[in-house]
């Protein structure tokens, strides 16, 4: 368990480094060379239509290089572009998952502050989230998904809540259908506690509990 804990919090490291390198190193360098083009092209408008046309085409190229390079980034490591901070990395997950077309997605702000997560146990937990939400979306025929995340005492609960039409629970096949694998798994590399049933009036919920480690004590 020790050796592969190690190695996810290496692969996870190795991961944002890439990430960082693709968003703020590769991303920034396309960002000014669009900016040169943009601004050539305008300079050239009046004496040379046809090369400013050109170079406006090259600019839509690498803005749009730098929308994938910003794709790629977020993919290898979700919550860089959010310092590391669990919360708007889920409403922003959520947000995404609206422009889908399918039930709504929403996240419930806490009335309290929430510690900061080590790296490790936040991307997982993100992971939980996407894994639940992805289920909820391709399984449950739901109209509304909701993500919460609270601290209680000091534990971090992380509850995701549809009004699908769940699943017979007593069915081991539906319980390994639904991915519960993947989330146990997940839970399972940062000592967390998960549990995936029937919803409160219908139905699922999953609900993961974290207990916070002494060194998480910085506010997000």
């Amino acid at each position: 368990k020790k050796l592969e804990r190690r190695i996810q919090r290496v692969a996870i490291e190795e991961r944002k480094r890439l990430a960082v390198e693709l968003h703020d190193s590769v991303g920034q360098q396309l960002t000014g060379l669009a900016y040169l083009l943009h601004s050539t092209a305008r300079d050239l408008a009046e004496s040379n239509p046809g090369a400013a046309t050109d170079l406006k085409a090259a600019a839509h190229i690498a803005m749009a290089a730098i929308s994938s390079c910003r794709s790629i980034a977020r993919g290898l490591a979700p919550l860089v572009e959010f310092r590391g901070e669990l919360l708007p990395a889920l409403a922003y997950m959520a947000e995404r998952l609206n422009e889908l077309g399918g039930p709504r997605f929403c996240t419930i702000v806490p009335g309290v502050p929430l510690p900061a997560l080590e790296p490790m146990a936040a991307d997982h937990l993100y992971g939980i989230a996407q894994e639940a939400c992805s289920n909820a979306l391709r399984h449950s025929g739901a109209t509304t998904v909701t993500l919460r995340l609270e601290c209680i005492d000091d534990v971090v609960v992380l509850t995701i809540d549809d009004d699908g039409v769940g699943f017979s629970w007593d069915s081991t096949e539906a319980r390994s259908g639904f991915g519960t694998k993947t989330l146990t798994f997940r839970a399972d590399l940062i000592g967390a506690d998960i549990d995936t049933g029937p919803g409160k009036d219908s139905g699922t919920r999953v609900r993961c509990q974290y207990r916070i480690r002494t060194s998480e004590t910085a506010v997000q």
